[in-house]
């Protein structure tokens, strides 16, 4: 078995861009140690805005979602935190969906998208 690289990170525009790569596909509990890096840009990025690019998983389950719940309180109680998520397959955001996390994370088709979105308060944007 191949061994789990971690995500890519990136800042476009002040965002932090955790991109998850191929070998995260089918997201299970025994991998969410590798994600970590989520949940500690959540308690520390500067300016705390994070988005997570999943155009890669195509499958994931309830330990996932509450990890990625996890991060969007952590960043909801840091002033101007924004949490979104991104690149999500019909599966993906069905699951989001049935779990009613739809409601509560923001979710978006691109990371271009994501950032646009999460820098507009920041831009003068008040649309």
């Amino acid at each position: 078995m191949e061994r789990l690289q971690p995500p890519e990170l990136s800042v476009q525009q002040g965002v932090y861009v955790v991109r998850l790569n191929e070998q995260f596909s089918h997201l299970y509990e025994n991998m969410l140690e590798r994600l970590q890096i989520i949940t500690g840009l959540a308690e520390s990025a500067v300016p705390p805005r994070v988005v997570v690019d999943m155009q890669h998983v195509q499958f994931v389950g309830s330990a996932l979602l509450g990890f990625l719940m996890t991060a969007h309180r952590r960043l909801a109680e840091r002033d101007a935190g924004r949490f979104g998520i991104c690149g999500l397959n019909t599966f993906c955001r069905t699951a989001l969906g049935v779990a009613k996390l739809n409601e509560i994370l923001e979710l978006f088709d691109t990371v271009d998208q994501a950032v646009q979105s999460l820098t507009a308060d920041t831009n003068g944007d008040t649309t």
